[in-house]
């Protein structure tokens, strides 16, 4: 089915969204479209609507200006909507600020359903990479773009595998490429292994492409030691994974369980031998010291590929708070007009805002767990852009900003303290008025 329009009306466009065009700063009325699919069309108004323009506006990346931008764009700025992805940011003015806000809820609407459902992380998360791997916005992937998405996701899949069965795909549906609903099915057939098949059967199943019934599912699992499970709870868990969009297609309540469903329930948290007390609560002391811990980590957190010449997009950051990580990682230079950015220096990745960054941490630090985030800054900026970067830290993060601890605390912070609470770890230059001229200053490692 083909998407169809959620939205439309006229707002005004800044010139300068791409490298393209960096010193086109006007502001021009344009017909703006929204699909239900996130794609946006742009045309200008004294134009024919087949000339219009296409961007994607992806899950984190829209946002309102920071106030130091509200302030530079004067009367456009006050109702103003930031969209970011790959390489480019767009600007569009709305003319009052409820106007805006049904803007932003229609896109941000847009980054969460799948077929009317409401999508669960690893089907954001797919969803996501898929955008950002369809580079020409065609709405299709082929095999290459698909091992992208596969490495990303560390999936494991050998990638002979997954391009024979990738041309098995196409050829079964007699295309080219897959479009995202295809690349769904496919995902969830190489994900796939011998071991959920036999169990499916098991279960009461006839063939893999079968319905089994929630008590043969509860039958299963507790013949499989698991006691815990009965029609109240596989029937609210069932239901969550319907709504979630866990199943290879629209499966209803009286059609019971799909071989995909039943593999998430199989793999769930909720059929753990561990006591479901153990990780629907945390148990463990959280009163040490924060150094005292293993910390869940993210390297290179905004690129989408390799280390050498693979995009990076905010969207990663995203996604990487959204999976539960504490540290996430900003490689921090010096950028044009005195502000930072962030990307593999010395290499041929694309290049992030630090500003931006610092926006969609903000907003998906605290969705998954409310103990603290750190970012862990390499920092290569002058002395003048890591001034900078204090401005839009403080501006943004504000009082979830941890300072310096008072010199008479012996240790640092623990994670109950910290609750809520953004960190700063990384290597700054320690200036002091008193260095000689010879004297080269220290590199001091900070975590706070």
């Amino acid at each position: 089915m083909s998407p169809s329009v959620l939205l439309s009306g006229m707002l005004w466009k800044r010139g300068g969204s791409t490298s393209k065009c960096l010193r086109r700063y006007e502001w021009k009325e344009k017909h703006v479209q929204l699909l239900d699919d996130g794609t946006i069309y742009y045309w200008s108004k004294d134009e024919d609507e087949c000339l219009k323009k296409r961007l994607i506006a992806t899950a984190g990346g829209v946002q309102k200006l920071p106030k130091r931008k509200e302030i530079k764009f004067g009367r456009y700025g006050q109702h103003c909507i930031m969209i970011s992805g790959q390489n480019y940011v767009f600007y569009f003015s709305c003319a009052s600020e409820e106007e805006r806000q049904r803007w932003m809820e229609a896109m941000e609407s847009t980054t969460m359903l799948y077929e009317g459902q409401e999508m669960g992380p690893t089907m954001r998360a797919l969803h996501s990479l898929f955008r950002l791997a369809d580079k020409d916005f065609s709405g299709t992937i082929n095999s290459e773009e698909a091992k992208a998405i596969a490495h990303r996701l560390s999936s494991g899949i050998p990638d002979a595998e997954l391009e024979k069965t990738f041309k098995k795909f196409l050829k079964r549906l007699k295309t080219k490429e897959l479009d995202f609903h295809d690349f769904v099915d496919f995902w969830r057939e190489m994900s796939l292994n011998e071991f959920v098949k036999n169990q499916f059967m098991l279960a009461g199943a006839t063939n893999i492409n079968d319905c089994i019934s929630e008590l043969q599912v509860v039958e299963y699992f507790r013949s499989c030691g698991n006691v815990d499970w009965d029609m109240e709870k596989m029937t609210s868990t069932l239901k969550e994974y319907r709504r979630s969009g866990s199943a290879m297609k629209k499966i209803t309540a009286d059609e019971g369980c799909d071989i995909f469903m039943f593999s998430e329930a199989l793999y769930s948290l909720t059929n753990s031998v561990l006591k479901s007390e153990m990780y629907n609560n945390v148990y463990q002391d959280m009163d040490q010291p924060l150094t005292d811990y293993w910390i869940n980590s993210s390297h290179n957190t905004y690129l989408t590929g390799d280390q050498l010449k693979s995009e990076s997009t905010i969207d990663m950051y995203r996604i990487a708070l959204e999976q539960g990580f504490r540290c996430v990682e900003l490689d921090c230079w010096d950028g044009p007009d005195g502000d930072p950015i962030v990307y593999h220096g010395y290499t041929m990745t694309s290049k992030l805002k630090f500003e931006d960054i610092i926006t969609c941490v903000k907003s998906y630090s605290f969705k998954k767990s409310k103990y603290p985030v750190i970012l862990s800054l390499e920092n290569h900026c002058s002395y003048d852009q890591q001034i900078r970067m204090a401005e839009i830290l403080t501006n943004i993060l504000g009082d979830t900003l941890v300072g310096r601890l008072p010199p008479e605390r012996k240790t640092v912070p623990s994670p109950n303290e910290l609750f809520g609470k953004i960190i700063l770890k990384g290597k700054s230059t320690v200036i002091s008025l008193e260095v000689e001229e010879d004297e080269e200053p220290e590199d001091d490692e900070r975590f706070f």
